[in-house]
């Protein structure tokens, strides 16, 4: 195995692989969560602007999960003539935890 030097090419590859799920996933779910959620948080008297912002950290904090998971399945996957690897750097006396 050879290193690779990353450039723009690369990253755009691994950029799309995660963003095109992110997208696909976070959209239907967030609209289908969002009509439940505010539908449960207004049938309790919630104001309109509440139940916004309750739907915006849920969402919120859902984008961010997706995104972290992709990101990690993104580091196990092969694209074609490279993977993304993680390596340590031999200069610490403590791995990073």
């Amino acid at each position: 195995m050879s290193d690779l030097k990353p450039t723009w090419k690369h990253a755009l590859i691994v950029a799309w692989a995660i963003s095109w799920r992110q997208f696909a996933i976070v959209i239907p779910v967030a609209f289908l969560g969002g009509i439940v959620i505010s539908t449960v948080v207004l049938s309790f008297g919630a104001s309109a602007e509440n139940t916004r912002f309750i739907l915006l950290v849920c969402n919120t904090m859902f984008g961010l999960y997706v995104f972290v998971a992709l990101v990690k399945w993104a580091l196990s996957r092969s694209y074609g003539r490279f993977k993304v690897t993680l390596t340590t750097d031999d200069q610490h006396d403590e791995p990073f935890a």
